[in-house]
């Protein structure tokens, strides 16, 4: 990975300077500033480019062939679109034809040397937006970038209003609204309704199973919930990230259309 120190100061200084974890240092022992080594003690200059070897973790998950749908792509993060009902990682009946499974094997065509780094992971039933990161470094940078994350869901019955649900969530056999410090925030927009509604949810916290359990506490569970409600093709898309690229600090914007299966059921 190729980064610029800013100053006159220590390699060290700079990796620091970079949100190196430490974890990361201590697997340094030189980095290659204009093809030398040089020793973390070592003084780089303004503008010096460092070459830091960084070593990725031997990934276990099995590459793959299959489609992915991408939508944003550069030297250091990855966004696709996770289809419904395929798992985000591999996992019990889904050892090889998880979205990581067919990540992997791009990787490898690309000579990507990486793990599979989701950023944001979704449901089995649940399509959209999935951010990747192609290192670990990246991965831990992001730790520290906020994450705006919208979602379309279609809910039973219908919603009158636009709401802010703050409210807890805590695991107690499945997860569920109850009295705790873990808060959660989700705020819901109504943009239509006939026997369903269509919601417009942005969150603010990022709690497993978050917006099934908001939705089941006020009595609107999202359509096809089979474990908060009924059914069994949950209704529920991750349309939209916004983020400062940790790199570059570019804005990156990603929006997907509101997906056909949701629409048919409002």
């Amino acid at each position: 990975m190729i980064i610029k120190s800013s100053k006159h100061q220590t390699v060290l200084d700079c990796l620091k300077e970079y949100n190196f974890s430490r974890k990361v240092i201590r697997g340094l022992k030189f980095v290659y500033v204009n093809n030398l080594e040089v020793r973390l003690w070592q003084y780089v200059e303004e503008n010096d480019l460092l070459d830091v070897p960084i070593k990725e973790e031997i990934s276990d998950v099995t590459p793959t062939k299959g489609s992915i749908d991408i939508l944003y792509e550069d030297e250091f993060i990855l966004i696709v679109n996770k289809p419904n009902k395929m798992s985000s990682q591999p996992n019990i009946g889904h050892y090889t034809d998880s979205l990581a499974n067919y990540i992997k094997y791009y990787f490898e065509e690309k000579n990507i040397n990486s793990t599979i780094h989701l950023v944001n992971r979704l449901d089995y039933e649940t399509s959209g937006l999935v951010l990747v990161a192609k290192s670990s470094y990246i991965h831990n940078l992001f730790k520290k970038v906020d994450i705006i994350k919208k979602y379309y869901a279609v809910v039973n019955g219908i919603v009158e209003d636009n709401g802010l649900i703050e409210a807890p969530i805590i695991r107690d056999g499945k997860y569920r609204v109850i009295g705790g410090n873990k808060m959660a925030i989700t705020e819901y927009k109504v943009i239509r309704s006939n026997i369903n509604t269509l919601l417009d949810i942005r969150l603010y916290t990022g709690r497993t199973h978050q917006i099934r359990v908001h939705m089941k506490s006020i009595n609107h569970p999202v359509v096809g919930d089979n474990l908060y409600g009924s059914g069994d093709n949950l209704m529920l898309e991750s349309y939209y990230l916004e983020f400062k690229h940790p790199i570059n600090n570019e804005l990156i914007k990603v929006e997907l259309d509101l997906d056909k299966r949701l629409d048919e059921v409002i």
